[in-house]
């Protein structure tokens, strides 16, 4: 984190730069949808668990409760969320 209290942007050479158009940032209020498609999108290649919510319950959750409560770190490639981390 920065001196000002906002999260400073991570990437692949370490400065902020993105290198070869990924980088890691923390999260934004507006990443829930993206991080939501990105956890069902893992969910979906893990048959053997029951669905418990739509995908809709995926987006509010994640909007809701863990971006606002959590430390969340995106992996982007070319400006798209294709990963993150939420402590």
């Amino acid at each position: 984190m920065s001196g000002d209290g906002s999260r400073d942007p991570v990437s692949g050479d370490g400065r902020g730069d993105p290198v070869g158009g990924w980088g890691l940032r923390g999260s934004r209020p507006g990443d829930g949808v993206a991080v939501a498609g990105v956890f069902g999108a893992a969910r979906a290649d893990m048959r053997y668990l029951p669905q418990l919510h739509s995908p809709e319950e995926h987006v509010g959750f994640f909007s809701g409760v863990v971006l606002p409560t959590s430390r969340v770190t995106v992996a982007e490639v070319k400006g798209e969320v294709v990963a993150f981390s939420a402590v």
